[in-house]
């Protein structure tokens, strides 16, 4: 393998850590998001109902539909596992962030290199590393959004100021397990 080979394998694997990064950030808030209103809507529905259940007022009917909202509010709040998927994809976000970094250290570490035979080999070894980590990472998520993995795709496109490598989405189809919600 040569030099410039290394480099431009590790150019697609910084890329897709920084794509999957990417996503799961975005997933992290959108989850975040939903946790957060759910429990709001709880607490403003338990208020509700708790004014419209005082015997004074002769409204009953409005605390007893409160009562009912705030169930079902309650009931989504404790079935939906919305905490953990943010969780989840704040975990991954990481994961990737940190795999992206290390590649990173890695690609300057052969740009320093010269094209020797045995800098080749260590570097080699290095990227096996990298990409053992980064088949651990696909291989511990769902299906993705693709919607939304083509917009961090996109976006990581944009970022690295160069065209997308060949096989990073396409890659994600296939093993049909790069990032997903939930």
């Amino acid at each position: 393998m040569t030099n410039f080979t290394l480099k431009r394998l590790l150019f697609n694997l910084k890329f897709t850590a920084g794509m999957n990064a990417r996503y799961h950030q975005r997933e992290e808030m959108y989850w975040g998001r939903w946790d957060r209103g759910i429990r709001i809507a709880v607490g403003i529905l338990a208020v509700f109902g708790l004014v419209f259940a005082t015997p004074s007022m002769d409204v009953w009917h409005l605390g007893l539909a409160t009562a009912i909202i705030s169930l079902i509010a309650a009931a989504v709040l404790n079935i939906l596992p919305v905490g953990d998927w943010e969780k989840r994809h704040g975990e991954l976000f990481r994961l990737w962030s940190d795999l992206r970094r290390d590649a990173v250290l890695e690609e300057q570490r052969v740009s320093e290199e010269d094209d020797g035979l045995q800098g080749v080999e260590q570097a080699t070894v290095r990227l096996n590393d990298l990409t053992s980590k980064v088949e651990s990472l696909h291989a511990n998520e769902p299906a993705p959004d693709m919607k939304l993995l083509k917009e961090c795709e996109k976006a990581e496109t944009i970022a690295n100021g160069c065209v997308a490598p060949a096989t990073s989405v396409s890659e994600a189809e296939r093993s049909a397990a790069t990032v997903g919600p939930g």
